[in-house]
């Protein structure tokens, strides 16, 4: 029997990425595929959406490691443990193998090896570098990516193609058009819902429908409170629709002392009841979840995933639920204002694209897959290979004072060891990384000639071991620049 095998998310939590792999299992076992879903975590406790229990067998805690962090006997056992666990042996069933984040592309590269089979990266992600403390590792693999980008095997938005490559072999959009595959089932359902009865009398009901752990929120109560005092003399119930715990003490202690502000929480609701729409007056989300509550009939203020700044109100200001550009000078509260107050959106005319049902877009997947190389080729011989480093080189903290503006010149493994010391510990400023071979990086590694020209700097830290290239990056630096202070200093520390 064909099988599809989703590698993905741990299963558990409810999430935009979860919602798609319920849907997208759900459509593809109505067609005929066995369906099979792996994931990092424990296969014990139940899912968020139910629909996904039936997968939890998959679930794997080797998915979560990096393959080129193991020995390479220990990646062949992790992938022919799993081959055994699902019952798959081989190249005699049809199979196709869906990825949806970095580690889990690399190993579902390996599987797809093993088993002569297609696999295709469906790019899941809101962040393609280290931010709001979430690691990534797709810049130090980018030619894996590129590989498959050209392949016509990495499925991602414009807008997800040019943050994953940021100009990496001049990379700036797909290599064809084609529509959004990425879509969850609708989570809005006419069910019965009681608590939408038992809400307090208010002036306004506000709701934050999100894993709460994600970085907008914080900045979304900062906006609520501001605009709370603004009218103290209106009573408010913020409402919250996901799971509250990992900053429930936060949220209490923001709205300490706000009596105007009444704090209602009604957990994770998968499906989302389509009565509550009836009572709310304003929500504040982002991503799928905005996009597909905002056919609802009520104002969602939506926000940039990275700078977590509010973008407006989505299908009014912006189109853009994930990257919009923030309007200068608004903030959350300012949006509230715009909806509760001013009513600024009452005779607007909505404007978003035409919503359809996830199976349409499910469907339509299959024309555009078939775009894909033929060629069996795979791109596992780096991803196995043992890269974990025995080694680190020490910042040289006690050559440059605090907030100093430094150049770190050369972006090899000496100078990730250094660009990660200062994102950790906010030491110095990090003006801009350089090398030579700027071609070889992405676009945020810059040439010498420009990143010593047109950047404001104190201190240029050569970021390599060996003395010869060392002395010919500081001549060309003294070429460039003038009074400007340069450290070659390695101190390499075992691990």
């Amino acid at each position: 029997m064909k099988k599809y095998i989703i590698i993905t998310y741990d299963i558990h939590p409810v999430g935009g990425t979860q919602a798609y792999t319920a849907g997208k299992a759900r459509y593809l076992e109505k067609c005929g595929w066995n369906v099979i879903v792996l994931f990092a975590g424990n296969n014990n406790e139940k899912c968020d959406i139910a629909y996904l229990n039936k997968f939890l067998f998959g679930g794997n805690m080797g998915l979560g490691l990096l393959p080129y962090d193991l020995q390479e006997k220990v990646c062949d056992y992790i992938v022919d443990g799993i081959l055994t666990d699902i019952g798959i042996e081989g190249k005699e069933d049809l199979n196709i193998i869906e990825s949806h984040y970095d580690v889990a592309a690399f190993w579902g590269e390996l599987l797809a090896e093993k088993l002569k089979c297609k696999h295709y990266i469906f790019c899941c992600n809101e962040y393609y570098r280290n931010k709001n403390g979430y690691k990534t590792y797709y810049k130090e693999n980018l030619d894996f990516f590129y590989f498959k980008y050209c392949r016509n095997e990495l499925i991602a938005s414009r807008e997800a193609t040019k943050r994953l490559f940021k100009g990496y072999k001049g990379v700036i959009d797909r290599l064809i058009e084609y529509p959004e595959f990425i879509v969850e089932q609708d989570p809005v359902q006419d069910v019965l819902f009681e608590n939408v009865d038992l809400l307090p009398r208010s002036k306004w009901n506000i709701c934050i429908i999100s894993r709460m752990d994600k970085p907008f929120v914080r900045k979304a109560l900062l906006g609520v409170k501001n605009f709370a005092r603004l009218h103290p003399s209106y009573d408010i119930n913020l409402i919250f629709i996901g799971d509250e715990n990992p900053i429930r003490e936060y949220i209490n202690d923001i709205f300490y002392g706000a009596d105007n502000v009444k704090i209602i929480f009604w957990g994770v609701l998968v499906p989302i009841p389509r009565i509550i729409f009836k009572k709310i007056d304003v929500i504040i989300a982002v991503a799928q979840t905005a996009r597909l509550i905002s056919y609802e009939g009520v104002c969602v203020i939506t926000a940039n995933v990275l700078t977590t700044k509010a973008s407006g109100v989505l299908g009014y200001d912006t189109q853009d639920s994930w990257y919009g550009s923030e309007v200068k000078g608004k903030t959350y509260e300012n949006f509230l204002e715009d909806v509760l107050i001013s009513d600024k959106y009452n005779n607007k005319s909505f404007n978003m694209p035409e919503h359809r049902p996830a199976e349409h877009y499910y469907e339509k997947q299959w024309d555009y897959l078939n775009y894909s190389s033929l060629k069996e080729e795979y791109y596992t011989e780096r991803l196995k290979k043992y890269r974990h480093k025995n080694w680190m080189a020490i910042f040289p903290f006690w050559r440059v004072n605090p907030n100093e503006k430094v150049i770190i010149y050369g972006a090899g493994k000496i100078g990730d060891d250094y660009i990660s010391q200062i994102e950790a510990s906010s030491y110095c400023e990090l003006v801009a990384v350089i090398d030579g071979r700027h071609e070889d990086f992405d676009m945020t590694v810059l040439s010498p000639d420009i990143g010593l020209k047109d950047k404001e700097f104190n201190t240029v830290i050569i970021a390599v071991k060996s003395n010869d290239c060392a002395e010919q990056m500081i001549a060309r630096v003294k070429e460039l620049t003038v009074g400007k202070k340069i450290i070659h200093d390695i101190k390499i520390c075992s691990t």
